[in-house]
């Protein structure tokens, strides 16, 4: 054998090699929805639904690289395919993704208002009494439109830090209650130092899932689907996906 056919034989082999062990990126975008999604560079965590997404597809050779966008723009990206995933989503409403079968976790949304109001939500049409900040894109367990034709006046706000916006908003008395995730609200409440002057008053609709959403019109999406709820299963399996709860103080509620 001569040399140069050895030189090409080694060659061809750690080309291989560099191939076969190059990460496949992942691009996810998603909204601050922190204790769910977290800035890193703030808290030193990044959220348990990254934590859960980058453990499942970094053990399948792909990299995450996660950016922090509004929702409803990362919507309209995802529906286009401008990027490989959304997190995270209801399925209810969102025809354009492809979602795996096996929630994330199961979220529950609930209202929020001033101590001194007494006001209470006990059904849809509770809500032509108040003015509701919401945030735009948000579907709210598939309840936005109900929402919308009940409320008396719903002001929805975009941009970053949206939540944020809303309950700063409720603390000036500019709406009446702010409508979202449970856990998320108790987040944002105790990091705003907001505990003494709002109180939880009622949850709309029953406990529904949170997903990974993959874009219909990328190739790929379905397998990436699929990675997940393997993953996922595996995850439960191993006692993995409790500990990640228990990080961040949460439990599986039925």
């Amino acid at each position: 054998m001569n040399f140069k056919l050895i030189l090409f034989i080694v060659i061809f082999f750690l080309t291989m090699n560099t191939y076969a062990s190059e990460k496949v990126v992942l691009h996810i975008e998603g909204d601050e929805w922190c204790p769910y999604m977290c800035d890193e560079n703030a808290i030193k965590q990044k959220g348990l639904f990254r934590d859960i997404t980058e453990s499942i597809f970094n053990s399948q050779n792909y990299e995450v690289k996660f950016e922090f966008m509004p929702w409803a723009r990362t919507l309209k990206r995802g529906e286009k395919g401008e990027i490989d995933a959304i997190l995270a989503a209801f399925k209810e409403g969102r025809e354009k993704f492809i979602f795996h079968k096996i929630e994330l976790i199961q979220s529950l949304q609930s209202f929020v208002v001033l101590k001194e109001t007494n006001w209470k939500f006990k059904n849809f049409n509770s809500l032509k009494d108040i003015h509701l900040g919401l945030i735009l894109g948000y579907i709210y367990g598939g309840n936005i439109d109900q929402i919308k034709n009940n409320a008396k006046k719903i002001s929805e706000i975009g941009g970053e830090n949206g939540l944020e916006k809303n309950l700063m908003k409720l603390k000036n008395k500019e709406i009446d209650a702010v409508l979202d995730e449970n856990h998320v609200l108790q987040y944002y409440i105790k990091k705003l130092d907001l505990s003494t002057s709002m109180k939880f008053t009622g949850n709309i609709g029953k406990r529904a899932g949170l997903y990974i959403g993959f874009p219909k019109v990328l190739p790929n999406s379905q397998k990436l689907a699929d990675t997940v709820d393997k993953g996922l299963t595996k995850m439960k399996k191993s006692g993995e996906y409790q500990k990640i709860l228990k990080k961040y103080g949460l439990t599986v509620k039925n």
